[in-house]
C-alpha cells in the first residue's frame, strides 16, 4: 500500500542507505579503486583466489556497480560466493546469499529475494555472523517497504535494531535511525522523522563515519523542508554537499542539489531552482539513478513553467508523466498531472487542463486514503514485534482499555446516527411541505413539481457528498476503533492516535452542519428574521473562531470595519457568510499571507469586503463560482479539503437579506469578496424618504 503513494526517490535513499555499509573498507572509493586494488592484490607473489581481501573486494566492486550493470553485479557475486565456499570463508557465504539476495531485490523479483534473505539470516545464526543479520534484517525491511508492506518493514527494522545494539554496531544504528525516520517522513510524522535523523547524525559524528554524517545532513535537510524551515534546510544541505565532493557521491550529490531546487520553487526562485535541478540532472545522469529521474523532471518542469517557459516545461513533465504511468508511481503521476494542469491552464487549453486536474484529483485521493492506511499498517507492525517478543499488557489495564474503546465506539455510534437522523428528518419535512402544496394549488403544479425535483436533486447531491467525504475517514476512523477496542493498541499508540480521530470526528460533524444548513437553504426550508445588528462585532467573533486555522499557516488578518457600522440583517445568516468567506481566504492564502476584513457606506447599504493574498483564479472559475448546479470542492494550498458548497451557500444567505455579493480576483494579487447588506429596514427607509 505505501508504495502507491510512497516517493520513489524515498526508496533510492533506502537502497543506497544499505548499500553504502556493504563496503567492507571504510576507505573503498570509486569502482576504479577497486579494480587497482584487485589488480595490485592479484599480482602479489603470494596472491590466492580464497584470500578473504580478494573476496571481499570481489562484493564491494560488485556493489558499486549495482547502477550501471546489474548483470555485470551478479556474475561477481557468484564468482565471490564460489571462493566462500572453497574457502569455507562463512562470513563471505553469508555476505554472498545477502547481495544476491540484493540482487534480487533491485530486479524486482521478490520471492527469491527473500528466500535468499531467510538463508542469509539461517547461516548467520549458524555461524553467529551477528553483523551480516544486522544488515540482513534492514534490506528485507527496505524491500518490504519498496513493495508497500510498511508494517512487515517496521518489525525488520526493530528486529535489526536490536541486534545492532547487541553487535555494538554503530554505523547500521546511524543507518536505521535514517530508515525509520524516513518511514515516519512519509506519513506525514515530519518532527518525529526529524528528530530520528538527528539521532543518526550524532551516531555518525561519534564513529566520524563522513558518508553517513552527510546522508544523516541532506535527509535532515529533507525534513526541515517538509516543515518549511527553508533556512535550516539550507545550511544542512550545504554541509553535506562539502562531504559528498569530498567522499565523490554523485547519487547523493544528486539528491541534495535536488532538494536545493525544492526550496528555490518553495521561494518562488524559479532561476535558482531551474540550476538547481539541472546540477541534479548532471549527477544523477552520471550515476543512472532510475528512481531519481522522474522527480528531478518534475522539478524542471515546475522551474520552467514558473519561468513561463511554457514549451519546455510541457516536454519535460509529459515525459514524467508517461514515465510515471508506465512503472504505474501514483506519486508522480499526481506531481506531473498538476504540473501539465498548471501548463494548459496557462496555455488557456482549458480542455486539457481539465483532464489532467482531474486525474491529479483522483490519484490525490487515493494516496490521502493510502496514507492513512499505511499509518495504521505501523500500528500493526508494532503490534505483531510487542507479539514476537511475547510482551503481555497486564489484564486490568487491558480491560480499562477495552472499556473506553467501547464507550468512544458507541458514542461515535450515536453521533453519526443522530446526525443522520436530523438529514433524513429535515428533508422528510421539506417533502412532506411540498407535497402539501401540490395537493392545495393545483394551478402551480409545474412550479411545485419543479420544487420537489429540486429538493430531490438537493438531496441526492448531499448524501453523495456525504458518502465521499466520509466513508474514507469513516472506515479508517472504524478499524482504529475496532482495534482500540480489541486490546491490539498500545497506551503510547493509544494516546497518539485519540487526539487525531477526535479532531477528525470534530472537523465531520463541522461539514455535515454545514451541509445541512445548505440543504435546508437549497430546499427554502429556513426563514430570515431580520434586526439591527452590529457587523464589527459580527466579524470579530468569527476572526477569533478561525485564527487558530489562520495562525497554522502563519496568516496574519486584519480587521478594519469601524466598530459602529450597524446593519439590517438575519445574524445567523450573515454569521454564515463572514464564516465562510473568511474560511476560503484563509483556504486559498499561502503561508505567511495575510487577510483585510473592510466595510464602507454605500447608498443606504453597507458593503463589507474580504480581501486576500492568496492564489487568485482564472475568469472560467471566476463565473462558475456561484453556481448553484456546479459545486466543485477546490483543494486549498496545504490540500484543505471542502464540500464545493459554501460560496453557493453565501450567495443564498446574502440574496435573502437583500444584498448582493461578487468578487475580483487575479492569480498575481489575490481575491476580494464583497458583500452588501442594507442599513435600515423598507420600513425606515421609507420613513426617511
Amino acid at each position: 500500500m505505501l508504495i502507491s503513494y510512497m516517493n520513489k526517490h524515498y526508496s533510492l535513499l533506502f537502497l543506497l542507505l544499505v548499500f553504502s555499509y556493504f563496503s567492507s573498507s571504510q576507505n573503498i572509493g570509486s569502482e576504479k579503486r577497486i579494480l587497482n586494488r584487485i589488480t595490485e592484490l592479484r599480482q602479489r607473489s603470494d596472491y590466492k583466489a580464497i584470500d578473504t581481501t580478494h573476496i571481499k573486494l570481489l562484493y564491494d566492486l560488485a556493489v558499486d556497480i549495482r547502477h550501471s550493470n546489474t548483470d555485470s553485479m551478479l556474475m561477481l557475486i557468484t564468482e565471490a560466493q564460489k571462493l566462500s565456499l572453497k574457502s569455507k570463508y562463512y562470513k563471505g557465504m553469508g555476505l554472498g546469499y545477502l547481495r544476491l539476495a540484493d540482487y534480487y531485490g533491485i530486479t524486482n523479483d521478490f520471492d527469491k529475494a527473500k528466500e535468499l534473505y531467510a538463508r542469509t539470516m539461517e547461516l548467520s545464526g549458524k555461524y553467529d555472523l551477528l553483523n551480516v543479520k544486522v544488515i540482513a534484517y534492514n534490506n528485507l525491511g527496505v524491500n518490504y517497504i519498496l513493495r508497500g508492506r510498511i508494517g512487515d518493514a517496521l518489525i525488520e527494522y526493530l528486529q535489526a535494531i536490536e541486534l545492532a545494539k547487541k553487535a555494538k554496531n554503530y554505523r547500521m544504528l546511524a543507518i536505521l535511525q535514517s530508515n525509520l525516520a524516513i518511514i515516519y517522513s512519509n506519513i506525514g510524522k515530519n518532527e518525529k522523522a526529524l528528530g530520528l535523523h538527528k539521532k543518526g547524525l550524532e551516531i555518525s559524528r561519534k564513529i566520524q563515519n563522513k558518508t553517513l554524517m552527510g546522508q544523516a545532513l541532506s535527509n535532515m535537510g529533507q525534513s526541515y523542508i517538509h516543515l518549511n524551515q527553508f533556512e535550516k534546510a539550507h545550511k544542512v544541505i550545504d554541509e553535506a554537499i562539502l562531504i559528498f565532493l569530498a567522499e565523490n557521491k554523485k547519487d547523493w550529490l544528486s539528491f541534495c542539489y535536488e532538494l536545493r531546487g525544492r526550496i528555490a520553487l518553495a521561494k518562488m526562485k524559479y532561476r535558482n531552482a531551474l540550476e538547481s535541478y539541472s546540477i541534479a540532472k548532471d549527477y544523477n545522469d552520471q550515476v543512472n539513478q532510475f528512481t531519481a529521474k522522474n522527480s528531478i523532471r518534475i522539478g524542471l518542469a515546475k522551474s520552467n513553467l514558473g519561468l513561463n517557459d511554457l514549451w519546455q516545461a510541457e516536454q519535460i513533465a509529459f515525459e514524467a508523466y508517461t514515465d510515471a504511468k508506465l512503472n504505474t508511481s501514483d506519486f508522480e503521476i499526481e506531481e506531473a498531472a498538476f504540473v501539465l494542469a498548471s501548463i494548459y491552464n496557462k496555455k488557456k487549453d482549458f480542455e486539457e487542463a481539465f483532464k489532467f486536474q482531474q486525474e491529479y484529483i483522483e490519484v490525490h485521493e487515493k494516496l490521502q486514503t493510502d496514507k492513512l492506511s499505511s499509518s495504521l499498517d505501523i500500528f500493526r507492525g508494532k503490534k505483531e514485534f510487542e507479539k514476537q517478543k511475547k510482551e503481555i499488557i497486564q489484564a486490568k489495564n487491558l480491560e480499562i482499555v477495552q472499556q473506553k474503546a467501547q464507550k468512544n465506539y458507541a458514542l461515535l455510534a450515536i453521533l453519526i446516527a443522530l446526525l443522520l437522523a436530523t438529514l433524513s428528518f429535515s428533508f422528510y419535512r421539506t417533502q412532506k411541505k411540498h407535497n402539501e402544496n401540490l395537493r392545495a394549488k393545483q394551478s402551480k403544479l409545474v412550479k411545485s413539481e419543479r420544487d420537489l425535483q429540486h429538493s430531490n436533486q438537493t438531496k441526492n447531491k448531499l448524501f453523495n457528498v456525504i458518502a465521499h467525504d466520509l466513508k474514507g475517514p469513516l472506515n479508517s476512523f472504524y478499524d482504529f476503533m475496532k482495534m482500540y477496542s480489541e486490546g491490539d493498541l498500545s497506551k503510547e499508540e493509544t494516546e497518539t492516535a485519540l487526539p487525531v480521530a477526535i479532531n477528525n470526528l470534530g472537523a465531520i460533524n463541522e461539514m455535515l452542519n454545514n451541509l445541512l444548513q445548505w440543504g435546508q437553504s437549497q430546499m427554502k426550508g429556513a426563514t430570515t428574521a431580520p434586526e439591527y445588528i452590529n457587523i464589527y462585532d459580527l466579524s470579530v467573533n468569527n476572526v477569533a473562531l478561525l485564527k487558530p486555522l489562520a495562525d497554522k499557516k502563519s496568516i496574519g488578518i486584519l480587521n478594519t470595519i469601524p466598530s459602529d457600522f450597524v446593519g439590517y440583517l438575519d445574524k445567523n445568516d450573515i454569521d454564515v457568510v463572514f464564516r465562510n468567506l473568511i474560511s476560503n481566504a484563509i483556504k486559498f492564502t499561502p503561508n505567511n499571507g495575510s487577510i483585510l476584513l473592510n466595510a464602507v457606506i454605500k447608498n443606504e447599504n453597507l458593503q463589507i469586503s474580504i480581501q486576500d493574498t492568496g492564489i487568485g483564479m482564472t475568469l472560467k472559475e471566476q463565473q462558475n463560482l456561484f453556481s448553484k448546479e456546479v459545486n466543485t470542492s477546490t483543494y486549498g494550498t496545504n490540500n484543505e479539503k471542502g464540500t464545493g458548497l459554501g460560496l453557493s451557500l453565501c450567495k443564498n444567505m446574502v440574496e435573502k437579506n437583500k444584498g448582493k455579493i461578487w468578487l475580483t480576483s487575479s492569480e498575481i494579487s489575490g481575491t476580494t469578496f464583497y458583500f452588501t447588506i442594507p442599513q435600515k429596514s423598507a420600513k425606515e427607509f421609507m420613513k426617511a424618504v
